[in-house]
């Protein structure tokens, strides 16, 4: 009897634990812009906007995003119907967190081109002891994410993005009329003297940051656009061997991001910074998923007895996908290797950076990241070759032999002339 006691009493507390710690970390959201609440906190959603244009599962950004929260006097005449809006008392709101709000490189599944959006929420706390009187108070919240950090992590944003929210906090008396509580929020992206359900903002996400310009729907908000690289192998030449598999061996600086090697749409998300893989004449192998600041360095090598002539050609989108070379062609020896220099996936540094390009500068939108790097081809060559020696050897007596042949010709030719 007393054992079940014990555990009945071990499996409540556990449930109360369980319960508290849930009640503690609880916080209503947003929404689309308002919410009627007495909760004490509030979730303000932060989205990403996750690209590739290859579908598939891929890990998201990995960034902090910092924000601020302070008083803010409301514009002249603000209201909410008849009831003034005022500005909100010092430390009446404040941020959960340090006002951090992380991504760490989750697995966002169903990536598109079009983008999946990644959400994280921002929370607010209110401190009612704070407030002396029901009303209506103002509050600015600003993004404070530097440039570096958003440079850092790969991530792009238009120079117009709006940085601000203003949330309205409504503080209104219980029931019981003896204290005070919270009736709700709003949230709205200016500085609003008339406060209606078209005024009502849902945050820093993409439904808030789509705009309809010059008739297109553009969108204002944070991209992390991944990038792919696709590795072919081509032979050519009558000695080359179609059949032969070549071996590399890669080393990719990806940040410790997860990315996805292997055949075609094969492997799995990892974030190992080497390998190895094999392909033959015809065959390719990708790397997906990568951040927009990776490289890479490829290395094919020669394990036949044949001396091939190496080639390695890039496509990129700047130039419509035509063939460049990138490494001009060499001849590599049984045993040698063809190297393919460090470079960037894209061009996002060169892009996005001042001066010796390891400054950050300022973020433009995706539509500048335009010249990534998304095929390498390399070409062995291996043409005909004379059998050694047998020209240089008998080639001197085969030409004294067809001079002969000539000079008799041209005898028997005078010989006959004469009998006539």
């Amino acid at each position: 009897m007393m054992k079940r006691v014990k555990k009945f009493m071990m499996v409540t507390f556990s449930m109360l634990f369980a319960l508290a710690m849930y009640t503690s970390v609880y916080a209503v959201e947003i929404g689309n812009g308002v919410k009627e609440s007495s909760d004490t906190s509030v979730l303000i959603p932060k989205g990403v906007t996750v690209k590739n244009s290859s579908r598939g599962d891929y890990g998201g950004p990995a960034i902090v995003y910092t924000y601020t929260i302070a008083p803010v006097t409301p514009a002249t005449g603000a209201k909410v119907g008849d009831t003034p809006v005022e500005i909100g008392p010092t430390d009446g709101a404040t941020l959960a967190n340090n006002g951090q709000v992380t991504f760490q490189n989750e697995v966002i599944t169903g990536v598109t081109n079009t983008g999946v959006e990644q959400k994280k929420n921002l929370q607010v706390n209110v401190d009612l002891t704070k407030f002396t009187k029901p009303g209506i108070y103002r509050y600015l919240i600003t993004d404070t994410t530097t440039i570096e950090a958003m440079y850092g992590a790969g991530l792009t944003r238009p120079d117009d993005y709006d940085a601000t929210r203003y949330l309205d906090v409504y503080i209104k008396y219980n029931d019981a009329g003896t204290d005070l509580i919270v009736g709700g929020y709003a949230l709205s992206k200016t500085n609003v003297v008339t406060s209606d359900a078209s005024t009502k903002d849902a945050g820093f996400v993409r439904t808030s940051e789509t705009e309809e310009v010059g008739g297109e729907t553009v969108y204002k908000g944070d991209v992390y656009r991944l990038y792919n690289l696709d590795i072919y192998k081509k032979v050519t030449g009558s000695m080359g061997d179609k059949t032969h598999t070549f071996p590399f061996s890669y080393t990719v600086q990806n940040y410790g991001l997860k990315y996805r090697p292997g055949y075609y749409m094969e492997g799995n998300l990892t974030t190992e910074s080497s390998g190895t893989f094999q392909i033959a004449d015809g065959n390719s192998y990708s790397f997906r998923g990568l951040n927009a600041r990776a490289t890479i360095t490829l290395t094919e090598t020669n394990d036949t007895s044949i001396a091939y002539d190496v080639l390695i050609e890039g496509k990129n989108v700047s130039t419509a996908a035509t063939a460049t070379t990138l490494v001009a062609e060499s001849t590599v020896d049984p045993n040698g290797t063809k190297v393919l220099p460090v470079g960037a996936i894209t061009d996002y540094e060169d892009e996005n950076s001042i001066g010796d390009g390891t400054t950050p500068g300022s973020i433009d939108h995706e539509g500048v990241l335009n010249k990534n790097r998304t095929a390498i081809q390399y070409v062995n060559n291996a043409g005909d070759v004379s059998p050694t020696g047998i020209i240089f050897k008998y080639g001197p007596f085969a030409l004294m032999i067809g001079f002969a042949m000539v000079l008799l010709v041209l005898r028997r030719r005078k010989q006959d002339i004469r009998d006539l």
